[in-house]
């Protein structure tokens, strides 16, 4: 659901909130939530307490509650779903691989829409992920950007991502923009992003659900 940064919150005796019931997000009492900032016509996304000022709680009845401080409200969307469900076997592609990111978005672009053909139009549930290296990252101005469009990821527009960082030989999952120097950003039509500065790029892994 997407919400704004005034008449959307309620005023509580700390700051404000915006609580979702069960009854209103339909995914049982064990939520997983992401929430996703406004900028400009994109989302991007913000990793929480206590680096962006907001907490996201989640009681027993599954009630998930967005609370920030008298100064924090913001506007943006939060993304509800029960990822116990329906996990699926996933898509996974190595794109190390493969030669440049346009070529590997192409194929998974193909092999998306071979499963849909298969499977009656529906992609895996399942998360996709894909590994990338520190030299395959495109040029942009101030910094270099990974892109994972809809049609390569199959998730349509309402996601969870998750970035892990290759420390030697283990990924560490990263927390993202602001502390660590990248942020990621989802567009209206579910393209996924990874931006970064000039002396940012990484290797690692994205996983998308």
């Amino acid at each position: 659901m997407t919400f704004n940064a005034t008449t959307s919150w309620s005023a509580t005796s700390d700051g404000y909130e915006i609580a979702v019931t069960a009854a209103t997000h339909g995914m049982g009492n064990l939520p997983c939530a992401e929430v996703w900032i406004a900028d400009s016509a994109n989302y991007c996304k913000a990793e929480g307490y206590p680096s962006n000022g907001y907490r996201v709680v989640i009681n027993n009845a599954g009630t998930v509650t967005l609370k920030v401080s008298d100064s924090g409200r913001f506007a943006g969307k939060i993304v509800i779903a029960n990822l116990m469900a329906g996990s699926g076997g996933g898509s996974s592609v190595s794109v190390d691989t493969l030669t440049t990111p346009a070529t590997q978005n192409a194929l998974q672009a193909k092999i998306n829409e071979i499963i849909r053909s298969l499977s009656g139009g529906a992609v895996s549930s399942g998360p996709y992920s894909a590994s990338f290296g520190s030299d395959g990252w495109e040029t942009e101005a101030g910094g270099y950007y990974l892109e994972f469009p809809a049609a390569l990821h199959g998730r349509g527009t309402n996601l969870f991502v998750d970035i892990w960082e290759m420390e030697g030989t283990n990924l560490v999952q990263t927390s993202g923009y602001p502390s660590t120097g990248y942020r990621v950003v989802c567009d209206n039509s579910g393209n996924v992003s990874i931006h970064t500065a000039s002396n940012g790029r990484f290797a690692g892994k994205i996983m998308i659900r």
